[in-house]
């Protein structure tokens, strides 16, 4: 069964970036997940580190006009290829486990919707 983790981004570069390189070290096998970016109309240099970016798993990406993050996230699920969604906003950074945590409420094969907290930390140079 494959994952799709979503992410809407919109001129995070930096963030964007220590998001995936946390993904990077998931403990659910990189085969068996991929990473959807879909990019709100950016125009740091988003693009160009997505380009670079070297990860152990499927990353598309996918450039939008400016249309707003629910606009982006839906064109992420519009492209998603897995029988599981995450989302996952661009400036959090996910514990290694998360996907398989995630993975785990779905193997019965039941239609389920699981929600949860993911704390935080807040940086006084994120922006809202």
């Amino acid at each position: 069964m494959l994952v799709s983790v979503i992410i809407p981004t919109y001129e995070r570069r930096d963030s964007l970036e220590r998001a995936l390189t946390a993904l990077s070290r998931q403990t659910f096998p990189h085969d068996n997940y991929e990473v959807i970016v879909s990019v709100d109309g950016s125009t740091d240099s988003t693009m160009e580190m997505l380009k670079g970016f070297k990860a152990p798993f499927h990353l598309r990406t996918i450039w939008n006009p400016n249309a707003g993050r629910s606009a982006a996230r839906n064109r992420g699920i519009d492209e998603a290829r897995g029988d599981v969604l995450v989302f996952l906003d661009d400036d959090m950074e996910p514990l290694p486990e998360i996907i398989e945590r995630h993975y785990g409420h779905h193997r019965d094969k039941r239609r389920v919707c699981v929600l949860g907290n993911i704390p935080v930390d807040i940086n006084e140079h994120s922006s809202p």
